[in-house]
């Protein structure tokens, strides 16, 4: 005698087991694409900072550079755990466009390296605060979408710093600004804002 239920029993048994089951069901691509782009602009950001705090000759710029080592070194950290907690692996290495614009910089000195490194800062940043507001609209894990939110506010204020030093920059074309400098200081931009 067949059971006419055995397959309605069986089909349920398979979904409640695979509902128990803890997969990334939740990641979608866009959450992917977020971790990985995420992920880059970190690593890049923290490396050129180290980079702006040997090159730089405005000493605002040196600090800037600072900041971001500090800042988008303890992004990834958060970063890795969240990819950690829901199953995502988060790239190696750095975006192959990042190698073309560290190569540029590492060409330049002085008022050229901080005017094309606080450009790039402003781009970045850019870059990155519409990359989070995506994921916090379009992103399904919410692990991710958390992170996006807590960090989204620190990329915009970033971003308005950059911006801020890169109209100080451009009102200063032959680097003329702070010129009065003692041996081994860095120059001091005037109006440089640190929100």
């Amino acid at each position: 005698m067949k059971t006419p239920y055995l397959p309605a029993i069986a089909l349920t048994s398979l979904l409640l087991a695979s509902a128990c089951v803890d997969d990334d069901s939740n990641v979608t691509t866009m959450d992917r694409h977020f971790v990985r782009e995420s992920t880059y602009t970190s690593r890049a950001t923290a490396l050129l900072g180290s980079v702006a705090m040997l090159r730089a000759e405005y000493a605002e710029i040196q600090n800037f550079g600072e900041s971001m080592i500090t800042e988008y070194e303890n992004a990834l950290t958060d970063l890795e755990a969240v990819a950690d907690e829901v199953d995502v692996v988060p790239p190696d290495g750095y975006a192959e466009s990042f190698e073309a614009a560290k190569d540029r910089l590492n060409l330049l000195g002085g008022y050229d390296f901080d005017t094309a490194y606080i450009h790039h800062q402003v781009k970045i940043h850019q870059e990155a605060a519409a990359l989070f507001e995506r994921e916090i609209v379009e992103g399904n894990d919410v692990k991710i979408r958390d992170y996006a939110v807590k960090y989204l506010g620190r990329v915009r204020k970033n971003l308005r710093r950059a911006d801020s030093l890169s109209i100080v920059m451009q009102s200063d074309p032959v680097g003329a600004l702070g010129s009065e400098t003692t041996p081994g200081r860095k120059r001091r931009m005037p109006i440089a804002q640190n929100d």
